[in-house]
């Protein structure tokens, strides 16, 4: 009886310890042992140049610019993928900390990534870094190598993007005449019965710039045109200075892709900002009229000879306006362009400096000389010039669109460097005057410069040149040229054929702003 209460008595006691501990609350677990803060890269802007790579890095702690070894191309791996080419830098200078901004480093890799690379990873393998601010303490990251990879625009999408930026801009260029090139010269030579004949048809533009620093914003210009053959000489000669102004018909749109492009140029440009304004032009191009460009206003002073014997000759003043439209692809082709100046009107003014050839006159036994009456000069003039071309050149690009001259099989390079024609080009323009003073005229009985008259003095002229070859500077080829009409000084009456050698600089255009640019216009 007494074993059995004293069983009880120590079942009751246990159970009572039981429901104690249970109403009381567990103990705390033990803490886990404090960590260093992991240093990371915080972005990585890769801007991938034909020289070379520009890396920015930036990391999300402030680092410790005392361990000038955390820089070191051995404590550095930098891949390029796919192509797993590595491209560390070789010299010491080309990673260092970032003169602004403690947590930044700058590279400049000396090659750039491989064609088809698309994505870059780089990798730190040890980093100090301060821990605190304030206060800043040093401390050492003991995680693995801090790394990240990040995408890069190829050197081919770089291209198309350089080559898509041109071609935006070239939309605010005014294309050059013939005339207007800074050496344009055609010549011929024929056999026949009477003999020898042989012409020339020379344009030098800017010539004198090169020498006289201060013609800056004006441009120098010569032009002659001269022959043998009977009927096809047109007496012309005129060289002197002139301004231009250009005024664009979407100057708001000119001035947005220009910014465009001067940001590209920029070095601190990202790959995704690259991206942004490509997008930005496309935009923008969207934006012009699809055919108009803009107008030339011309100003010049020149003079005008016979550069027979240089016997006649005028100083004039002359000012015009031209309409341009654009380099347009020619229904729909991508090697062939249109382009016009539809409408050229202008003024021209001065007096005679040179009174033509004295002519006798004898009157039973009286002997008279005398030379044309010829004082102030007072024209108006209209004309207009229209071009088509197919260029077939190594560097040809789509002149209105953008883009690359390569398409999608490749060929198209290749093709224009074994192509036989580089260029060809059809042009026809004209000029109309109207003489409201009498001036000197070429006599074709006497063969002198001993007339007067005035009125109507139209000027027509077309071509053919056909480029076989070209260099950086100039193309080479044959030209054939019908003109019709007659042209100052003297207004000798013309009508030939002529078939020879041509040259010609690639100085296509000059810039929308460009005011320095001038050259001896459509109307001659």
């Amino acid at each position: 009886m007494r074993s059995s209460q004293f069983t009880i008595l120590w079942s009751l006691i246990a159970a009572g310890a039981c429901a104690v501990r249970a109403q009381q609350p567990p103990a705390p677990a033990a803490a886990p042992p404090a960590k260093s803060p992991a240093i990371s890269i915080d972005t990585l802007d890769v801007v991938n140049h034909p020289d070379g790579l520009d890396l920015t890095v930036t990391f999300t702690s402030l680092l410790d610019r005392n361990h000038t070894k955390d820089l070191d191309g051995s404590n550095v791996t930098i891949l390029a993928e796919p192509s797993g080419s590595r491209l560390n830098a070789v010299k010491p200078g080309d990673i260092h900390y970032a003169e602004v901004g403690a947590d930044t480093v700058e590279m400049l890799l000396p090659l750039p990534a491989a064609k088809d690379d698309n994505s870059l990873n780089l990798c730190f393998g040890v980093l100090h870094f301060l821990k605190g601010s304030p206060p800043e303490t040093p401390d050492t990251s003991k995680d693995a190598p801090v790394c990240k990879t990040t995408t890069i625009i190829t050197q081919a999408q770089a291209k198309d993007l350089a080559d898509q930026l041109n071609a935006a801009a070239a939309k605010a260029m005014a294309a050059k005449t013939s005339s207007e090139k800074n050496i344009f010269a055609s010549g011929f030579v024929t056999t026949a019965q009477t003999g020898t004949q042989g012409g020339a048809d020379i344009s030098l533009n800017n010539v004198l710039n090169n020498f006289v620093p201060g013609l800056a914003g004006v441009d120098s210009f010569l032009q002659i045109q001269k022959t043998s053959v009977a009927g096809g000489d047109p007496r012309h000669f005129e060289a002197g200075l002139k301004w231009r102004h250009v005024s664009s018909f979407q100057h708001a749109v000119d001035t947005e892709i220009e910014n465009d492009v001067n940001r590209y140029h920029d070095k601190g440009v990202t790959p995704e900002q690259l991206k942004t304004f490509g997008e930005e032009i496309n935009k923008a191009e969207a934006k012009y009229n699809p055919v108009w460009l803009g107008a030339l206003e011309d100003f010049a002073i020149k003079i005008e000879g016979d550069p027979t014997q240089f016997k006649a000759a005028n100083a004039v003043g002359d000012g015009d306006i031209q309409i341009l439209t654009r380099t347009l692809p020619l229904f729909g082709s991508k090697k062939g362009y249109f382009r016009a100046r539809p409408f050229v009107a202008g003024w021209e003014g001065g007096r005679s400096i040179g009174q033509g050839a004295a002519t006798t006159t004898t009157t039973g036994t009286t002997t008279t000389t005398t030379t044309p009456d010829v004082n102030w000069i007072a024209r108006a003039k209209v004309g207009a010039d229209f071009t088509l071309f197919y260029d077939n050149s190594d560097n040809s690009k789509a002149k209105s669109s953008g883009g690359n001259s390569k398409d999608k099989s490749g060929s198209d390079d290749t093709n224009a460097k074994s192509s036989l024609i580089k260029r060809v080009e059809i042009s026809a323009g004209g000029v109309e005057r109207y003489l409201f003073l009498k001036e000197i005229n070429y006599n074709t009985a006497t063969k002198s410069d001993s007339t007067t008259g005035k009125g109507s003095r139209p000027y027509f002229q077309s071509d053919v040149r056909v480029f076989f070859a070209e260099d950086g500077k100039a193309r080479y080829g044959l030209r054939m040229a019908y003109t019709r009409g007659s042209l100052p000084p003297v207004f000798a009456d013309v009508k030939s054929f002529q078939f020879g050698f041509v040259v010609e600089t690639k100085d296509e255009a000059k810039t929308k702003d460009d005011k320095t640019k001038t050259a001896n216009g459509t109307a001659k």
